[in-house]
């Protein structure tokens, strides 16, 4: 009798720990998981920072190639003037959801 609790004690005992090793795997894994995610989100907000630059430094040399030097549109200039207006709104609103889906 004793030596049947004896076993029986052993092996909670063992099951204990058992399940205490799987708890800290199982941890290990979900901090695994949330690194690779905040890496995956620090990546992503640098990828919208560095668009951010080379959109400013692209659309800077495309106004000047748009605007004379009176800051007047140039006339062959208005239909894309317009276009890119459009299209730089867009893309922030794209950005800022990313943004939004980021933090």
């Amino acid at each position: 009798m004793v030596l049947n609790h004896f076993h029986i004690y052993l092996s909670s005992k063992g099951l204990r720990q058992y399940m205490c090793e799987c708890n800290y795997h199982q941890d290990l894994f979900q901090l695994e998981d949330v690194c690779k995610s905040q890496r995956a989100l620090d990546h992503i907000k640098t990828s919208i920072n560095k668009i951010n630059k080379v959109k400013g430094k692209l659309l800077l040399n495309r106004k000047k190639e748009l605007y004379g030097d009176n800051l007047e549109p140039k006339k062959w200039a208005s239909n894309e003037i317009a276009f890119v207006q459009a299209m730089t709104a867009q893309t922030g609103e794209m950005l800022k959801e990313s943004e939004e889906i980021a933090k």
